[in-house]
Parts: structure tokens; sequence; C-alpha cells
């Protein structure tokens, strides 16, 4: 395996940067909304978690922009990457790092069958509108 070591000054390159990133209200998506930030880029970062992402937005103070996104969502895909354009200018950056997991068991005694019709439940494709639908919107944007 091979390491990278990222050097401070490599990061001084973001100063003036406008980056978006999505999934910024925890984990690594808010550790590299914290981390450009605090190289001096502008960022603007979604999430679906909004209390948190108020709390990173007040945090930060300046040169910080949240907004609610579901990026499974097109509409408000384009409604963030607007108000982004609209209060940053152009964007020099996007980091797709939403993502989504669900842990699935084995253990349902209904076996994706709804009691009350005996008719199959529709699958669950949250997961797959998320990290696939939702990623390739950050790209095709």
């Amino acid at each position: 395996m091979s390491n990278y070591l990222l050097q401070d000054d490599e990061l001084e390159k973001l100063r003036g940067k406008v980056i978006l990133i999505t999934g910024g209200s925890t984990g690594i998506g808010r550790a590299t909304v914290c981390l450009a930030h605090s190289h001096g880029a502008k960022v603007a970062f979604c999430d679906v978690n909004v209390d948190v992402g108020k709390a990173v937005e007040q945090e930060l103070k300046s040169n910080i922009f949240f907004q609610k996104c579901d990026i499974s969502n097109w509409a408000e895909v384009l409604s963030f990457f607007q108000a982004t354009y609209d209060k940053f200018g152009p964007i020099d950056a996007v980091i797709a790092n939403a993502g989504i997991n669900k842990v699935e068991s084995l253990d349902d005694s209904t076996d994706g069958v709804t009691v009350a019709t005996s008719d199959l439940k529709a699958p669950d494709i949250s997961v797959l509108n998320v990290n696939l639908v939702g990623t390739c919107a950050m790209v095709y944007w």
C-alpha cells in the first residue's frame, strides 16, 4: 500500500477557490469542509442533516454556505448549485462526498411481503439513488 502525505503548503492553493461539497455535515465531509475553509476556500456544502449543517455554518462564520439538499433529488441539486453560484460565483471544484448505508437483516419475518395485502414490497433503492444517481448528478451538473 502506498501513502501520500499532504503538505499544508499544497492546501494554500485553495485560498479564494469556491469548493462545493456534498454530505458535509458529518464525518469525512465535515472534515473536508473544515480543512478547505481553514485554508481560505469559500465552501458551500449540503446535507440532509439540517441541524448539524447549520451548526457547522454558524461555527465557521464567513465564506461558508450550507443548504439542505438530498442529492438524489435533481431539483434540490440544481437549487444548491445555483445558490452556491449566486453566493460565491463560479464553482472551482466539486467534492461528491454524500453517501448512505442501510443495514438489512435476514431476520425480517415478513420476507418482503406486505402483511395486509400479501403483495411484495417495493424494493428500497434509496442507497442506489444517493450513492450512484446522486453522485452522477454531481458530475453531470
